[in-house]
């Protein structure tokens, strides 16, 4: 549980703003016997932030302030373990999250999602596993501008195995699906979700992902959209006082056969730990974005610092 409180300065509208927000989250387990566990998740966020170019290249805002209200749960029920012989993993989840224009209050964009999902492992030797996962969620976006509720499903096979002891590789290929509306067709496309694990130390750790699926589309002109991603993570606890983590990702959007975009992201966190309850953090992150809608290609980067102080 946290309490947060902004103060704002909107030079365009010759005002100043504040606001307080906070944020909980609970989690739980129960254990109904050896093998099996139901875990529980709920949490609720009101708070604040800056727009990022990402968020509002699709419309305009009145200023670069937004408020955010939002809530989540999860439900899931695990029997069995991918360590041992198999595993199945059933689960429901919900999203709601709302934003809101800062200076007249209308909204800015609305992401509503209920799903469910289940995955299966299946030990075929020491070091590998059968896999196959499906998962159905049902969006509800809300822009100023339109609504999109793509209803997608998700279905894929593949193995998940250990090498070198401490590394591990898991690949699986299928096919996303979204359900058509009157004289909408729908969409279908391969899918595939890649993940290699590569432990380079007891510190460090380094992470290549790739997976193509059907997202809901952030554009409100089209309902979804066909995102290919690759993305290459460090994650280095250097010391007992320093963390760094970075991450490059390059992503496609298909639109449509006639609209796409691709995009370059880098980012990058430095954390310095002082001591139990004092800590300074410094970002950096560089975005390139090139599509067929010319008005919202750009490249820029932002930078920014904050201070995180424990008090119990």
């Amino acid at each position: 549980i946290g309490l947060s409180h902004h103060l704002f300065n909107v030079d365009a509208f010759d005002t100043s703003q504040k606001y307080t927000g906070f944020h909980a989250a609970v989690q739980s387990r129960l254990f109904l016997s050896d093998i099996s566990n139901v875990d529980l998740s709920f949490g609720k966020i009101k708070s604040s932030k800056v727009l990022h170019i990402k968020d509002a290249r699709f419309q305009s805002a009145a200023s670069p302030l937004v408020k955010i209200e939002s809530d989540s749960g999860g439900l899931s029920w695990q029997l069995g373990s991918v360590e041992k012989l198999r595993s199945l993993k059933l689960g429901i989840y919900y999203s709601n999250e709302a934003q809101f224009e800062f200076i007249n209050n209308s909204l800015f964009r609305e992401d509503k999602k209920i799903g469910v999902s289940g995955k299966f492992t299946n030990r075929v030797s020491e070091d590998t596993s059968f896999v196959a996962s499906l998962n159905h969620t049902e969006n509800h976006i809300g822009f100023a501008s339109a609504q999109a509720k793509p209803d997608i499903m998700g279905a894929l096979v593949g193995f998940y195995t250990n090498y070198f002891g401490n590394s591990s590789l898991e690949v699986l290929v299928g096919i996303s699906n979204r359900k058509g509306l009157g004289d909408d067709e729908g969409s279908e496309v391969f899918s595939w979700q890649v993940s290699n694990e590569i432990k380079l130390s007891d510190n460090s750790e380094f992470v290549l992902t790739t997976k193509r699926e059907l997202t809901g589309s952030p554009d409100p002109e089209f309902s979804d959209a066909e995102l290919s991603d690759f993305a290459a993570t460090l994650d280095w606890q250097i010391d007992q006082s320093w963390y760094l983590l970075a991450q490059l990702s390059a992503s496609k959007l298909e639109f449509s056969d006639f609209n796409s975009a691709e995009s370059l992201e880098f980012k990058t966190t430095l954390n310095w730990r002082f001591n139990d309850y004092l800590s300074l953090s410094g970002y950096l992150n560089y975005q390139d974005y090139q599509g067929d809608k010319a008005q919202y290609n750009h490249s820029g980067n932002n930078v920014g610092i904050s201070l995180s102080w424990v008090v119990l």
